[in-house]
């Protein structure tokens, strides 16, 4: 009778046990999945900063008008 009681304790252990380790991996992924959302919209914000292209055509708009109107080449 104590092995029937022993292999039903052992058998809802591992259920318990195997349910909440799913429940743990399933939290893991979702936060990893959140931590990646996070990266990759710090690198497009970081991208955003550096890419200074189109601010320095318009500079250069503006310096090549200041150079004609002065009759200077800089």
């Amino acid at each position: 009778m104590t092995m029937l009681t022993k292999e039903y304790l052992d058998k809802t252990l591992d259920k318990h046990s195997t349910r909440i380790e799913k429940k743990i991996e399933k939290k893991i992924e979702e936060e990893i999945s959140s931590l990646a959302k996070i990266v990759a919209k710090g690198f497009d914000d970081i991208t955003k900063r550096l890419d200074v292209r189109e601010r320095v055509e318009k500079l250069e708009k503006k310096m090549t008008k200041v150079e004609s109107a002065l009759n200077v080449h800089l």
